[in-house]
């Protein structure tokens, strides 16, 4: 392969790189990710280097890259061996990027795992992270440009796909929202169709104040009380910066309960009245009513 290319795909974590790297390898550029390989930067432009010396000359590179300096390497390394290097940048909001992660984290863990299970498995698996990851990455990002020694610079805007294999329809409550008199009302909605989600923080969990237990009694009561079919979910964090994906505005218990139950979000219903299931509804793509 007497042309070829190197390409670097880079963006903040969950910013959708992997789905542009499947494409390039399906049409025969070998790919390095971190994620994938362990390691460092440093190693993957090693790797490089022999790749390009044994004359395999199409290569993408699907890394965070926040640094003119990390990309660097890259370019230098490449343009010794007479290989251009071409970027494509996934400037994705920090908002769309929380869902690739946090679906990206349900699937490969089996559920939401918790900020300690992320800490531990995070140790040696980069895919395990909070969302600190993507709000520092946000804040320190060096915007590539063109001098940098591409021949090419393509900043690509994300779009979401549709939930596939998912079509049914969610009504999503804050469950401190709730009350008997809501029964008749949600009821209707079950027999039309609709599933039923609500979700609470209990940061008095963390603080030691009150118990898993007692959480599900008062999910236990709430439930008889409605005489209806709903999903509870809570979030046991203290306040304070985010370290876990399910407190609210993030959206992590309700993407939990959507892919567990088929739930199309662009078809669903997010009722509330605080500014968090605002900005939540706005994440998700999910019509927002104000109760």
């Amino acid at each position: 392969d007497a042309g070829g290319d190197v390409v670097i795909v880079m963006g903040m974590p969950g910013a959708g790189k992997s789905t542009i790297a499947r494409e390039l390898e399906s049409s025969g550029y070998a790919r390095l990710n971190r994620d994938a390989r362990g390691g460092t930067l440093a190693d993957l432009v090693t790797e490089l280097d022999a790749g390009l010396r044994a004359g395999k000359r199409r290569w993408v590179l699907d890394n965070t890259y926040p640094s003119r300096r990390s990309r660097n390497d890259v370019i230098e390394c490449a343009w010794r061996h007479g290989v251009p290097v071409r970027c494509v940048w996934l400037a994705t909001p920090v908002a769309d990027a929380q869902v690739n992660v946090i679906t990206r984290l349900i699937e490969i863990h089996g559920s939401l795992p918790s900020p300690e299970v992320i800490r531990e498995r995070g140790r040696d698996d980069p895919r395990y992270f909070g969302p600190d990851a993507q709000f520092r990455y946000e804040r320190a990002v060096e915007r590539p440009t063109i001098d940098e020694g591409f021949t090419a610079l393509e900043e690509r805007p994300f779009v979401r796909q549709s939930t596939p294999n998912a079509g049914r329809r969610a009504i999503i409550i804050d469950f401190d929202d709730l009350s008997p008199s809501h029964g008749e009302a949600l009821r209707q909605y079950v027999a039309d169709g609709w599933l039923l989600f609500a979700h609470a923080w209990r940061p008095r969990v963390a603080r030691g104040e009150m118990t898993s237990a007692a959480v599900d009694d008062e999910f236990a009561r709430a439930r008889d009380a409605l005489g209806v079919d709903i999903t509870f979910a809570y979030c046991p964090h203290d306040a304070g910066p985010p370290i876990c994906w399910c407190r609210k505005p993030l959206p992590g218990s309700v993407l939990e309960f959507a892919l567990r139950h088929g739930v199309a979000l662009e078809r669903s219903l997010i009722i509330g009245h605080s500014a968090a299931d605002r900005t939540m509804a706005d994440r998700l793509g999910v019509t927002f009513r104000a109760r």
